[in-house]
């Protein structure tokens, strides 16, 4: 019995791991455009708390999003590309042409998915507002759009700075996202 229940268990972990093809990184004076991030999302409002592991791979203005629960079931997938975006959970897969009106739609969740590409790598995008830039001249807090959001970590990857936790928050919503891993694509 425990075998078998361990063998489920190894099966479905397994299964939760979503592969990416690997690239190389750009040199790091060239901009980041195609790369992946694997990681953690909590999403805390007044009424509840949800948490997923995340995986977000960017190809250019293209993206795929998706969020497992902690045993690896698919809690949604999203792609998109400019005027097109498609989700999938256990309900269906639906379209609409904006990412976070179709998120907000299906979830509930106000997640800032069309100006995340640019906060996911440190940067401002073009309605940003850095408000505060830490001792190494990277951004410490920004606003955008209603959000704030602190940069709490970095790490390295590709001979560049990247995000490794950031608190994003707009009203009485809350994201905590840790990175556990970036990929060049």
């Amino acid at each position: 019995m425990k075998k078998t229940l361990l063998l489920v268990l190894a099966t479905l972990w397994l299964s939760a791991c979503v592969s990416f093809p690997k690239g190389q990184w750009p040199s790091p004076n060239r901009p980041l455009v195609n790369y992946a991030v694997l990681g953690k999302v909590a999403i805390i409002t007044p009424d509840k708390r949800d948490s997923a592991n995340l995986y977000w791979q960017q190809q250019k203005q293209t993206f795929n999003l998706k969020l497992t629960s902690f045993l690896g079931t698919s809690v949604l997938s999203m792609e998109g590309e400019p005027g097109q975006v498609s989700l999938t959970n256990s309900e269906g897969t639906f379209k609409d042409t904006d990412a976070q009106y179709l998120l907000y739609q299906l979830t509930g969740w106000q997640l800032p998915v069309n100006d995340f590409p640019q906060w996911l790598k440190g940067q401002s995008g073009k309605r940003g507002m850095i408000v505060k830039k830490d001792s190494k001249g990277r951004i410490d807090t920004l606003q955008s759009e209603g959000w704030t959001i602190h940069y709490l970590r970095w790490t390295q990857a590709g001979g560049r700075d990247l995000p490794a936790m950031l608190d994003m928050s707009k009203d009485t919503i809350k994201i905590k996202l840790q990175i556990n891993e970036w990929q060049p694509r």
